[in-house]
């Protein structure tokens, strides 16, 4: 079949036929700009014949990798006298697809400090969403050296707007309770992965 073909010094770069093929490089494309899908809603509104299709819903304009340095804290300490037993025991690799940020992360303390309060951890790549019913949570993978927790799974409570995340038990009336202090130990560690949306 017929198809356009366009090289670049001797070299096949990309080609037309029915498809796009770029055979060897990156497509790159100007910023705030991106993939523009066909809507999904037929009352989306669409011109074809002016190449304009859909919305920004329709549009995915962003995907990003990379990793985020985690910092514990307890109630309002700045954190500056835990220590973790190597770099990549408080960092978070994550993938930013759209709207959605997904994250995976390592936790392990050396020595948790003389801090009191509330336990969580800093350090999310982008806040959270400002919109009602945005705050997601996450799961702990695995954990050791938790005292008084019980079986039960522990959950995070991102608040809108932060970078903060908390880690949750239940009692055993199954409610919910923020870790603390008196439930980490000097040698505490987790593995954690969790999702959530930005503005």
């Amino acid at each position: 079949s017929d198809k356009l073909q366009i090289y670049t010094s001797g070299t096949n770069s990309f080609e037309f036929t029915d498809d796009l093929n770029i055979l060897d490089g990156n497509l790159v494309l100007a910023g705030n700009h991106g993939i523009m899908f066909h809507p999904h809603d037929a009352t989306d509104s669409s011109n074809t014949s002016t190449g304009t299709y859909g919305s920004d819903s329709n549009l995915l304009s962003d995907y990003e990798e990379g990793s985020a340095n985690i910092t514990v804290y307890f109630g309002t300490s700045d954190g500056s006298d835990v220590t973790y037993t190597s770099n990549n025991e408080q960092r978070g690799w994550y993938t930013k697809i759209g709207r959605f940020v997904h994250v995976n992360g390592a936790i392990s303390l050396a020595n948790k400090g003389s801090s009191t309060g509330s336990f969580y951890f800093k350090g999310l790549p982008f806040v959270t969403s400002n919109k009602t019913g945005s705050r997601l949570g996450g799961i702990i993978s695995f954990s050791s050296n938790f005292s008084s927790v019980g079986s039960s799974m522990h959950l995070y409570s991102i608040q809108n707007t932060s970078s903060k995340v908390y880690v949750y038990r239940y009692n055993s009336d199954g409610e919910a309770q923020v870790v603390n202090n008196t439930n980490v130990a000097n040698n505490t560690s987790l593995r954690f992965s969790l999702t959530y949306m930005v503005d």
